[in-house]
């Protein structure tokens, strides 16, 4: 296969959108709605052209003397999370066609395909400095407030440029401290705490949660699947530790949600922190825990936003079923592409002696299920009809992902690569595990809640009042609003200390002579 075939999937969108807005003018009025699905459409065909066995690399530049370069790769995970990628906007657009084109919106699916297929740490750190641009740029479209949509890219760049720092010192003679750098920079890549400002939901539109949230997962997630080819080794102490903290914040924050867009994004935190955790307990088992725990993940934002629309439009009588669909998909139910995944994880957890993360899990998962049960139970239409045509397209399209997805663990041994064997590993373990308490504890934890939940969700009972107010303060504390705060003062009083250092300056040149000599003398010992 052509090297060239691998950059089709990045580069065409871009020229799409150039050409179909200088045409767009000449196109019927009707015709401009559907050019983002026409566009998402070509690209899944460019996309399945790679889809031949094996790997393949394609460089797009490489300077040897500098040890530099930008390539691309291509497996078979890989090939899934990308048509993955575009496959649910294809559903999006049918089940809620956009007024026009959304060039934006595409700009951002072609930025995190370009860190899917991102083959070395330089390609994905270019590619995630692309993709926060892409968002930006998209959020400020959407009536995103300025600081908000900010505070996104500063963080996810801050993020990024962690991560880097970490992959250098990876090849120097710093190996523990690389590791908890790499483990730092990429978990911030999730948007999890403490860099949850890039997945703020005032940074999130309510009804656009796979641009704002699926895509820049699906990259993220990348990076984890790649450690082992990359060789970096991510500290598993710092990644434990901000597991802990993670989900306790996403299911403080999922508490509190009163609407059902924000209550979807915090359980999507929630779900996210399972793929750091597979790579660092999962074992020989850890990439397709990891890549099912992406999936689960997919599949649940897409549920969830195709409910979210229609509960906008309050016109449609399926969106109740969709919303439950979701959080059979979130908490890894039986049959969804998440089952083996989680219970692997679970199972991992047990035998690594990990009670108290074990503990944290089954218990936050179960008031998470009430809570999104609670919202399914309360949704009601005030114009019943019934489905379109294109909508039951989309409902059967995405139902189709989701059986295949299910059944892929039966067909893909036959590719005989790194996900195929790991898919192998991870089903005996879940199955004929070495220890059988923490496969029943493992299962009792994925399925027990989505019923029990079920249940407590039909009851009217409150937390008592101080609970109450001390889970909501708690909640306040972990969104770190009040240490943006601190920094932002002593920023600006460092600012203007600095501002009256340089006015003294420019009044004393000696004194500009002494500071250069300061700075000089600085970089000197540092190296030394």
């Amino acid at each position: 296969m052509p090297e060239f075939f691998l950059l089709l999937p990045i580069l065409f969108p871009i020229v799409a959108v150039l050409g179909a807005t200088l045409l767009i003018k000449r196109l019927p009025r009707n015709a401009s709605p559907w050019l983002s699905l026409f566009i998402y459409g070509i690209n899944l065909a460019l996309i399945l052209l790679n889809s031949a066995p094996g790997t393949h690399r394609a460089v797009i530049a490489q300077v040897p003397e500098l040890s530099f370069g930008l390539a691309l790769e291509l497996d078979s995970a890989r090939l899934i999370l990308l048509v993955l990628l575009y496959f649910i906007p294809v559903i999006l657009a049918l089940v809620a066609p956009p007024e026009k084109l959304d060039a934006q919106s595409i700009a951002v699916l072609a930025a995190a395909g370009f860190a899917i297929l991102a083959a070395n740490p330089l390609t994905m750190v270019v590619a995630l400095v692309a993709l926060d641009a892409m968002l930006l740029a998209w959020r400020l479209t959407r009536g995103v407030q300025v600081q908000d949509a900010a505070r996104a890219a500063t963080t996810g760049w801050i993020a990024t440029l962690i991560f880097f720092a970490g992959a250098a010192m990876a090849s120097s003679r710093l190996p523990e401290s690389a590791a908890v750098v790499i483990a730092l920079g990429a978990w911030g890549r999730l948007g999890l705490f403490p860099f949850h400002g890039m997945a703020s939901p005032r940074a999130i539109p309510a009804r656009d949660l796979w641009i704002a949230r699926g895509a820049p997962l699906i990259a993220a997630s990348t990076l984890w699947l790649s450690f082992d080819a990359w060789k970096i080794a991510p500290s598993a102490e710092w990644i434990l530790a901000l597991s802990g903290a993670g989900l306790l914040a996403a299911f403080l924050w999922a508490r509190r949600a009163e609407e059902p867009a924000p209550a979807a994004s915090a359980v999507t935190n929630w779900s996210v922190a399972f793929i750091p955790l597979a790579v660092v307990i999962g074992g020989d088992a850890a990439y397709a825990i990891t890549f099912w725990n992406t999936l689960s993940v997919a599949f649940g934002l897409a549920l969830f936003e195709i409910a979210l629309k229609w509960r906008a439009e309050n016109r449609a009588r399926w969106y109740r079923f969709v919303w439950i669909a979701g959080i059979f998909a979130f908490a890894g139910a039986p049959l969804s592409p998440a089952f083996l995944g989680r219970i692997d994880l679970l199972i991992a957890l047990w035998e690594s002696a990990q009670g108290a993360l074990f503990a944290l899990i089954s218990i936050t998962s179960l008031f998470l299920c009430i809570s999104l049960w609670r919202f399914a139970l309360g949704m009601q239409a005030a114009e019943r009809r019934a489905l379109m045509r294109r909508e039951r397209l989309a409902l059967l399209a995405i139902a189709g992902a989701f059986v295949g997805m299910t059944l892929m663990p039966l067909g893909i041994g036959a590719l005989g690569d790194t996900l195929s064997d790991s898919m192998v590993l991870a089903a005996q373990q879940a199955f004929y595990g070495t220890a059988a308490g923490a496969i029943i504890g493992g299962w009792a934890v994925v399925i027990a809640p989505i019923f029990m939940a079920w249940g407590f969700a039909r009851q009217e009972w409150r937390t008592p009042t101080r609970v109450d107010a001390v889970l909501r303060g708690t909640a306040r504390a972990f969104e770190l609003d009040w240490l943006i705060q601190s920094v932002g003062r002593v920023a600006y009083q460092v600012g203007a200390l600095a501002r009256q250092m340089l006015a003294v300056a420019e009044q004393n040149p000696t004194l500009w002579v002494l500071l250069v000599a300061l700075w000089i003398a600085i970089f000197i010992l540092i190296p030394r």
